[in-house]
């Protein structure tokens, strides 16, 4: 062995096993004779061994202990989840819980149903069966007939007390309920209409009472027979009470105009507000059909000076004056309406705001977009609106469908039928069959009752197409004859005049009636179009374009001036310039012969 190396001793074994234990230096000492192989001892040996079956025993308890640690950590773990569950379920229940409360509480507040609450009664006709919430029950049966029989444009927001379908009778719940709860925010939060009363006996039989809230309520009497008559007298003054224009409405519809005018009446002349815009806007109608022009006119007015920010007002306006022919007028309100009507809260104002832009469209010569209109609203006046597009295979399929859905000669809409047939068979050329039109309004107006104003003076201005329609057919003298019946205030009257008189080569007579109209109507271009015809007739070429560029500027989809200006340009001889016109006019008239026919 070298200098320093010396055998193993208990001095220098292994000495980085020992530490302070006594039984780890024991171990340390009993390990190190045991390799060296000297004093071999059974001692020694049984030590050995029973420190090693304590160091299993201490690892058996060790993994006991670790794998109860483990459990343990297991069931706090769960404990932990569970209990931030249990938070959060919490935290949930209670947001569910405010939800609720916002929803009953916004539920509340946009109520505006009616609620009927169960009436008092006298014992012996309890007894009987008509309790207090059978008689609740007959008025509210009543109530929703009065309401379901009332047909009216005037969209339902516009109601101060709009019930929709929300009708129902009242049983009181007992004791604290999330239905209670709902019943007490829906009074406290709401607009219910809260209908309550009595029956009580008279000497002469009963009476009824009802009353809307805390108003003094409504008495009929009667006797006991008469207990469905005395209902129904009580629902309407429910009804009149709490839906003074609809009431108004269903007396007008229902063989009791004289009473529902004077509802409107009243209404017209009361408070600033939808009721007054709304019974303005009836009243103008109504006052016009029965022929008082001037009534008529100053409830439009009032519509308009009440509620200038309504297209509703603006609408009755523009429908008043084109009742009168007065198209200039008729094309400004409606031009006024269509945005205050396009841009209203009221949902339900699609038909107006329909018929507001196919007038609009008609007076600029659109006659496409005016149809597509008029066909969700009255397809009968698509007719015309084809035939001054010059499309006769559309006008014929529309006057087809019109003639089926109006075949009864007393239907209401006929007269309407027939001066859409005449307008429409002139603009087609199409001159025997706008003579037999003509004789039909003619005959009409002679033979059939013709009960309203308006209709009857409309179909007295058809009279003017029908005029040229004989002048274009040779006859002259009927057709001055019959033009000087139509009013001079009415604009297409004065352009027939016009066109008579160009049709009889009277081109100063011409020229004056079309600048008349013009001056009637500076923005509307039908009579600039037919001032340029005259001029072209007449060989004044220039002037002739000086009028159709400024029905074309008036009438941008109006393909009439742009023929006339392309038939101009090829007089001429601008012949690459004339075809661009009638390419542009095709695009407004796509099937229009004569257009089809210069373009080739």
């Amino acid at each position: 062995m070298g200098e320093h190396e010396k055998s193993p001793s208990v001095e220098d074994g292994p000495t980085e096993t020992l530490g302070t234990d006594p039984g780890s230096a024991a171990v340390a000492v009993a390990l190190a004779r045991k390799r060296s192989g000297a004093n071999q001892d059974e001692r020694l040996d049984a030590f050995l061994d029973e420190h090693t079956r304590m160091l299993r025993l201490q690892m058996e308890h060790l993994h006991e202990e670790r794998a109860l640690h483990h459990r343990r950590l297991g069931l706090n773990y769960f404990g932990d989840r569970l209990r931030i569950g249990l938070h959060l379920l919490g935290i949930a229940f209670g947001l569910i819980v405010v939800v609720g409360l916002c929803a009953m509480v916004w539920q509340a507040r946009e109520d505006h149903g009616l609620v009927v609450e169960a009436f008092s009664v006298p014992p012996d006709v309890s007894q009987r069966g008509l309790t207090g919430h059978v008689v609740a029950a007959q008025v509210l049966d009543k109530l929703a007939a009065l309401q379901a029989a009332t047909a009216s444009e005037r969209p339902a927001q516009t109601y101060e007390n709009n019930w929709g379908e929300d009708l129902k009778v009242e049983i009181p719940e007992t004791g604290v309920s999330i239905g209670e709860l709902s019943r007490y925010l829906r009074q406290w939060l709401g607009h219910q209409t809260r209908i309550s009363g009595e029956v009580f006996r008279t000497p002469t039989g009963l009476t009824i009472t009802a009353r809307t809230g805390a108003n003094v309520g409504d008495s009929f009497s009667g006797g006991e027979a008469d207990l469905n008559r005395l209902l129904q007298q009580s629902a309407e003054a429910i009804y009149r009470r709490t839906q003074p224009y609809r009431f108004a409405f269903y007396l007008y519809q229902h063989g009791r105009s004289d009473e529902g005018l004077a509802d409107f009446i009243a209404l017209a002349d009361g408070p600033a507000g939808a009721d007054r815009l709304y019974a303005d806007h009836v009243l103008s109608t109504d006052l016009m059909d029965r022929g008082d022009v001037p009534g008529a006119i100053a409830r439009a007015e009032d519509a308009v000076k009440t509620a200038p920010d309504s297209g509703i007002a603006w609408d009755g306006m523009g429908e008043t004056q084109r009742s009168l022919g007065h198209d200039q007028a008729a094309l400004a309100s409606f031009e006024r309406a269509i945005p205050l009507t396009r841009h209203s809260s009221d949902a339900e104002l699609g038909s107006w705001l329909a018929w507001q832009l196919g007038y609009v469209a008609e007076y600029h010569g659109d006659f496409q977009a005016s149809a597509r209109f008029y066909q969700r609203v009255s397809p009968i006046l698509m007719i015309s609106r084809l035939g001054l597009d010059h499309d006769a295979s559309a006008t014929d399929a529309a006057s087809a469908r019109a003639h089926a859905a109006s075949a009864k000669a007393d239907d209401p809409a006929r007269s309407n039928l027939l001066d859409q047939q005449l307008i429409a068979d002139i603009a087609l050329g199409r001159w025997p069959q706008a003579i037999s039109a003509g004789q039909a309004v003619e005959a009409f107006l002679v033979t059939s009752p013709v009960p309203l104003y308006s209709q009857k003076e409309r179909l007295k201005r058809a009279l003017a197409y029908f005029a040229y329609a004989k002048a274009m057919t040779g006859d002259m003298a009927g057709a001055q004859a019959m033009v000087a019946t139509t009013p001079l205030d009415c604009y297409n009257c004065v352009r027939m005049r016009g066109r008579i008189a160009l049709a009889g080569r009277d081109f100063p007579g011409a020229e004056r009636w079309f600048a008349e109209a013009v001056r009637q109507a500076p923005s509307i271009p039908m009579a600039y179009s037919d001032w340029g015809d005259a001029l072209l007739a007449k060989g004044d070429v220039a002037g002739a374009i000086a009028k159709f560029r400024i029905a074309h500027q008036n009438g941008p989809h109006f393909a009439d001036p742009l023929k006339g200006w392309g038939n101009s340009l090829a007089r001429q001889g601008k012949l690459s310039d004339a075809v661009t016109k009638y390419d542009e006019a095709l695009k407004y008239a796509p099937a229009w012969p004569e257009l089809q026919n210069a373009r080739e």
